[in-house]
């Protein structure tokens, strides 16, 4: 038995891979319930995003999510930051602000969000002037292109 075990954890251990790219093509918008959790309607996971927005001056019930190589970028107009969140074990998931400043007072305004190559692509006004940036999935901004 105890050799079957361990055939079995050897074969296992030996299988192929294959390359998996943990992209969404379109953002998805989502509302923060009064506990803080959201939940994305295409695949039902769902975070805790309490410490976040208890972050932002400007509180919000909607933010924008994108994945990009299984990091996902969170954003809300309004928001002063935009947030990295990458896996950090089982059920849990480690967060940061993005080094981007809305460059107005009110924070992002009229904020999009999509995807660019292997980039998530944040659109917003800057006053009167359009303003973008480029976030890679390690959280590198890039206000000219997709790094």
């Amino acid at each position: 038995m105890h050799r079957m075990l361990l055939l079995a954890f050897a074969t296992a251990a030996c299988a192929p891979a294959l390359t998996f790219n943990q992209s969404f093509l379109v953002p998805e918008e989502v509302r923060i319930a009064p506990n803080g959790y959201a939940s994305l309607k295409s695949t039902g996971e769902s975070f805790d995003l309490g410490p976040i927005k208890a972050q932002e001056a400007k509180t919000t019930d909607r933010v924008a999510v994108i994945k990009v190589h299984g990091t996902y970028v969170v954003a809300a107009d309004g928001g002063k930051h935009d947030w990295k969140l990458w896996p950090g074990g089982k059920d849990e998931m480690h967060y940061k602000p993005l080094q981007l400043d809305p460059g107005a007072p009110q924070g992002f305004v009229q904020l999009a969000m999509e995807a660019s190559g292997n980039c998530a692509l944040l659109k917003w006004q800057k006053g009167a002037l359009p303003a973008q940036a480029y976030v890679t999935a390690d959280g590198e901004v890039n206000e000219k292109n997709c790094p």
